[in-house]
């Protein structure tokens, strides 16, 4: 009961801001919805149709780069695993992005399906923590490294403010989690779970284990760090792309000044798949830079247009994956 209301919650929440960014987009007394977002698009179809394939390289560039961070993560931490089932499950897992409540939880899927590559359970789940750290670290740098040229007005100091706070405190809180000093002082936690329940208490040291030899490998931190980086900064590109057939006049450094702050603030679960919040602040965001509404809402659909796309890719991996574990033969 308590779930469908949460549900219920966020997907009234992202209707809301739909409504919210159509209306700033599309004021009532103008012409039809239709008309109106056609207006944002300048480029010939076919133009149009080779910088959306461009976009969606680009995502698909993403989730090689963060499967190739997992696979360095796994090996660091001794549980080796080939690279193309962990390229399929992030692809699928960002297809349940888009349906559950929050992105996190796709992490799940991932871990349960590493677990079957390596066997492991407990490890599995502590190296995709670490991971997870990893990525809100590199996104916190490079929204600190942005967030201070975004185009806010005055009035909007404060959630820049909130915005620079909550990235300084991704960057310093991942560098805590992983740095050795932080590792003693939660085994000396875990063992006191050894009261409550032994088999707790080792599942904790074992996930310590985990993190304490990617910890001492500094350079595979770093590597899995410079992917991160890279898988935060091709959505961007993508962006860029999708920018292109629009009437959209604003440098390209705009794209990595907002991009981040759109995907930080999406990871907050108050909608599903971010839907109508990224609308929303694409609107606000890309309009206080002088981009008519129209062509910041034409641009946000775009994206989820793009994202629909890769989510339907990952459908058909998840439905053939499904089918093959009912069907080995298959």
């Amino acid at each position: 009961m308590k779930d469908a209301l949460r549900l219920g919650v966020r997907l009234g929440v992202a209707a809301m801001l739909l409504v919210l960014a159509f209306r700033l987009a599309i004021p009532s007394d103008s012409r039809s919805i239709a008309e109106t977002l056609s207006s944002a698009w300048v480029a010939e179809s076919r133009v149009a149709v080779g910088w959306f394939a461009a976009a969606l390289v680009c995502f698909g560039l993403s989730f090689v780069a963060v499967a190739r961070r997992f696979q360095v993560l796994l090996g660091a931490a001794g549980l080796g695993s080939s690279f193309s089932p962990l390229l399929r499950a992030y692809v699928v897992a960002n297809f349940l992005a888009l349906v559950l409540p929050s992105a996190l939880l796709s992490d799940v899927y991932r871990v349960v399906d590493a677990r079957r590559d390596t066997g492991r359970s407990i490890e599995v789940i502590a190296v995709a923590a670490a991971e997870r750290v990893l990525s809100l670290a590199a996104l916190g740098v490079v929204v600190l490294a942005a967030a201070p040229f975004a185009p806010l007005p005055p009035e909007m100091n404060l959630q820049l403010m909130a915005a620079l706070a909550i990235a300084g405190g991704l960057v310093a809180t991942s560098f805590a989690f992983l740095h050795p000093a932080s590792n003693a002082l939660l085994r000396r936690l875990a063992r006191r779970l050894a009261g409550v329940s032994r088999a707790l208490a080792e599942s904790a040291e074992s996930a310590l284990d985990a993190i304490s030899a990617l910890s001492e490998k500094p350079r595979t931190l770093l590597s899995g760090f410079g992917w991160s980086i890279v898988a935060q900064l091709l959505p961007v590109a993508a962006v860029i792309c999708l920018s292109r057939p629009l009437d959209a006049h604003i440098a390209d450094y705009w794209y990595a000044v907002i991009v981040p702050l759109v995907t930080l603030v999406t990871l907050i679960p108050v909608s599903i798949g971010g839907a109508g919040v990224r609308e929303w602040l694409y609107v606000e965001l890309f309009g206080s830079l002088g981009m008519r509404a129209e062509v910041a809402l034409s641009l946000s659909l775009s994206v989820f247009a793009a994202t629909l796309v890769w989510g339907f890719f990952g459908l058909a991996l998840f439905a053939w994956g499904r089918r093959s574990q009912a069907d080995p033969s298959a």
